[in-house]
């Protein structure tokens, strides 16, 4: 027992004299780097608020916590004495500096880089500080020191639990600081994570142009998924299309795979390993090459095995849609089966919550007692935010969207596109929701798809609202039959209209809750098909979305056309 508590005793010594080495480098940095920087004016204050963000508070806090831990061992007289109640008490005084400190990490790191290769006065300073100081290491390194720290606390507490007897009064305290900085240094890595995320998805949006011409819709790339939550960069790298040798940039994210060109010649890029820590790189504009695949509109393809051979670097992407292979070449075999593997999980990620998001809320209850047949004749008043209108509608039986009974039996009806969309009116909201005002423009178009004729019009409207902008009103005519089996008089029929963005989370144009009881009855009093006109009413959340349309005119809410009639089975009706 004796070794253990000494074993114990000496680990909090190395605690403490670890501590000590380390404020007294954070003191070196800001006496002889920070301070001498700031008087010499040499950098911006920006940059220099960049770079040493928050240095000092991370130096008082942990100057405070090396005091009084010193102080606690004075007290104990050299005994083994309890100390991870005064552990806990700092890191959470720590927390708020060092993850402001972390959050601006790459960039100031970044940021100095490009100073010492720029500024010949700035680098000169820093060279003679060095040689003065007789310091080893440059800024850079002092700079990355506090991360050090962090997560080297963690592993100091660990070794010191493994020597605290469990009926120690020390044990507790020890184990919820333990599982505190275990925390505390996952939260920093995701911190520092997003950060990193986000910096790079605000380069794309910059430095990557896409034409309307290519691609109509503008894409927001540090935004929502369409239901993956926050868009996330999974790997970004240089790609050879082969036979062509034509040289692009690939990037990989959650929810789809894009293709860029650089604007200038590719050549330089040829051999970048390393795409945001290159300059050549960072600093060129791309053209987007084609259209973004979203991650389940292409599928990895087998090569064969001769092609394999020849080109270890080569894979290759089938596109089902236009019924053609895309083949790419990365720089090296392992880079190649990095690609491989980082699409591979991407597009299971993607299949397996888009599949789960289908099945979520599904309640089995047993055998209809009926089918319902409807027909969505058409819809008007449908805006869209959309450079072209992609509406859905979705119907299904149940208490409530959470709650659909049976088996999944929501038809999405799909608006058809056509080249006459292109002449559609569109709308801009301005400020003042109260004045609405109908231009007399308007023009008719068609389409037509395999299951259903759709006829498409607009006309355009000016409204009111923030500064989006709005296309429409459109009336769109799919003639669509479905059939719905039911299991409850009491359940409802539910009809969603949704404006379709696969870049954004989808925005609900309007919904409704019929009662499947009132329906029936209605039915059975007059007989035959009922044509009804519904009236779509807003989500809790987008109130404010169809309000615009509602304040002088409440026909101008978007509205279905529908026919339906009930098939009861046999011992079953309306008062089951």
């Amino acid at each position: 027992m004796e070794n253990f508590n000494e074993t114990r005793r000496n680990l909090i010594f190395e605690l403490i004299s670890t501590e000590h080495d380390y404020i007294k480098d954070l003191y070196f940095v800001i006496e002889n780097y920070a301070n001498r920087i700031e008087k010499s004016q040499l950098i911006s204050s920006k940059d220099f608020e960049l770079i040493f963000n928050h240095l000092e508070d991370i130096y008082d806090v942990n100057r405070l916590f090396f005091k009084d831990l010193s102080e606690r061992l004075r007290e104990s007289l050299n005994r083994d004495f309890n100390f991870c109640d005064l552990f806990h008490y700092y890191l959470e005084q720590m927390k708020p500096n060092y993850q402001k400190f972390f959050t601006n990490q790459i960039n100031a790191s970044k940021r100095l880089q490009n100073l010492i290769e720029t500024n010949r006065s700035f680098e000169n300073l820093l060279r003679q500080i060095s040689i003065e100081t007789k310091s080893h290491l440059p800024l850079s390194s002092y700079l990355i020191k506090p991360m050090q720290r962090i997560t080297k606390y963690p592993l100091l507490i660990e070794k010191i639990l493994q020597y605290t007897p469990k009926n120690h009064d020390d044990f507790d305290d020890c184990q919820k600081t333990l599982e505190f900085a275990k925390k505390f240094c996952s939260d920093l890595n995701e911190t520092c994570r997003k950060t990193d995320n986000f910096d790079k998805l605000h380069w794309i949006q910059q430095h990557v142009r896409i034409t309307s011409k290519l691609f109509p819709r503008s894409i927001d790339f540090n935004s929502e998924t369409q239901f993956l939550g926050p868009r996330t960069l999974i790997r970004v790298g240089i790609l050879i299309k082969s036979p062509s040798s034509r040289v692009l940039v690939g990037f990989l994210f959650n929810d789809f795979f894009m293709l860029v060109t650089p604007d200038k010649s590719g050549l330089k890029l040829r051999n970048v390993t390393n795409f945001f820590q290159t300059k050549r790189a960072y600093s060129t504009t791309y053209t987007l090459y084609r259209k973004p695949m979203i991650l389940d509109q292409f599928q990895l393809a087998d090569l064969i095995g001769f092609e394999q051979q020849l080109s270890p670097s080569l894979f290759r992407l089938y596109l089902p849609k236009e019924k053609r292979y895309l083949n790419l070449r990365s720089h090296s075999h392992n880079d190649c089966t990095q690609w491989l593997n980082d699409i591979h999980r991407a597009q299971q990620t993607y299949k397996d919550i888009l599949s789960k998001l289908k099945r979520n809320n599904i309640i089995s209850v047993g055998k209809p007692i009926g089918s319902l047949f409807i027909t969505i004749v058409e819809a008007v008043q449908i805006y869209t935010i959309n450079p072209e209108i992609d509406v859905q509608i979705h119907i299904s039986i149940g208490h409530d969207w959470d709650h659909i009974t049976g088996t999944f039996q929501t038809p999405i009806i799909q608006c058809p596109k056509g080249n006459s969309l292109r002449n559609n009116s569109f709308n801009r909201m301005q400020n003042n929701v109260n004045n609405i005002r109908t231009s007399s423009s308007s023009s008719s178009t068609s389409s037509s798809s395999t299951n259903n004729n759709v006829n498409i019009s607009s006309s355009s409207t000016t409204t009111a609202t923030t500064q989006s902008s709005f296309r429409g009103p459109y009336r769109i005519e799919w003639n669509y039959d479905s059939k719905l089996l039911f299991y409850n008089f009491d359940d409802y029929l539910l009809i969603r209209c949704t404006d379709v963005n696969p870049f954004e989370p989808n925005r609900c144009l309007g919904e409704r809750r019929l009662l499947l009881r009132d329906l029936f009855n209605e039915s059975n009093s007059i007989g035959g098909t009922i044509t009804q006109n519904i009236q779509l009413h807003a989500p809790q959340n987008q109130e404010r979305f169809m309000n615009l349309f509602d304040h002088s005119h409440q026909h101008c809410r978007p509205s279905l056309l529908i026919k339906y009639k009930f098939l009861v089975y046999s011992q079953n009706n309306g008062n089951s």
